[in-house]
């Protein structure tokens, strides 16, 4: 894609603050950030040197993409506040299906969605990112392809349906994931032990889990070896702290045990 193509960012939080420094990185013209919060967009716009606006009455109607960046259950109302528009109109959710466009008011339209965790303190590189695509025409398609490949080594073009399982997927692998270590985190605090203890056996299994076949090929633990003694033991100290990490505990042994049994 031409890198003159001017862009304008709609949202300032996780997700657009990572996107908005890809797009500057990869030479793209980022005419505008727009946000409902002031602080937010002024934030965002200051680090990159681009103009910024608030709210949508104020969106330049002159960009050549325009990329939604804002929370799943705003999408929708964002497009309604929203004119007409010919330009090539994205939004970046993984479970928000192509069919959220109104194909008549947006001809061209389609998804960048960025396979990653965000914050907005922390911002990722995009080159390794995946980036799943999807859009309504043959034209729209090769825009957000180009888009795409210019931000990241990684670009698969996947349907609605994919996608939606693929967020699933992302929930369970990362979400879930660092839950779990949010609460190793609290019994850690209250033993004085630290969390990066755990480092090297989480690096481990990440590596081994991606190395494997299947990652329930690799599982190791008291679950898989039928340990009831130790299981019931951590279901009481969890208990003592919180029962409803005891049921937790319990809920995921239980499914390593029948998935081992399969």
């Amino acid at each position: 894609m031409n890198r003159t193509v001017s862009i304008a960012l709609i949202g300032a939080g996780n997700l657009a603050t990572s996107l908005a420094h890809g797009l500057v990185e990869a030479g793209f013209c980022l005419r505008q950030v727009v946000a409902r919060s002031e602080a937010s967009a002024q934030r965002l716009a200051h680090q990159l040197g681009v103009p910024y606006a608030v709210g949508l009455h104020s969106l330049t109607p002159e960009a050549d993409v325009y990329i939604i960046a804002v929370p799943d259950g705003q999408i929708a109302d964002v497009l309604a506040q929203i004119p007409p528009l010919k330009a090539l109109m994205l939004h970046t959710s993984g479970s928000t299906p192509l069919s959220v466009f109104n194909a008549e008011r947006f001809p061209r339209h389609g998804v960048l969605y960025p396979l990653q965790t965000f914050s907005r303190q922390r911002v990722v590189s995009l080159r390794n990112v995946p980036f799943c695509i999807e859009a309504s025409t043959a034209q729209a398609t090769d825009q957000t392809l180009e888009l795409a490949h210019a931000l990241s080594s990684r670009v698969i073009c996947m349907t609605s349906e994919q996608r939606v399982w693929l967020h699933l997927m992302g929930v369970l692998g990362c979400n879930f994931v660092n839950h779990l270590l949010a609460i190793a985190h609290h019994i850690g605090q209250r033993q004085g032990i630290e969390l990066d203890v755990l480092r090297p056996l989480i690096d481990e299994t990440i590596r081994k889990a991606f190395d494997s076949p299947s990652p329930a090929a690799v599982q190791t633990g008291p679950a898989i070896r039928g340990d009831k003694a130790t299981i019931g033991r951590h279901t009481n100290m969890l208990g003592s702290i919180d029962e409803h990490w005891a049921e937790l505990y319990n809920a995921l042994s239980n499914s390593i045990i029948k998935t081992n049994h399969r």
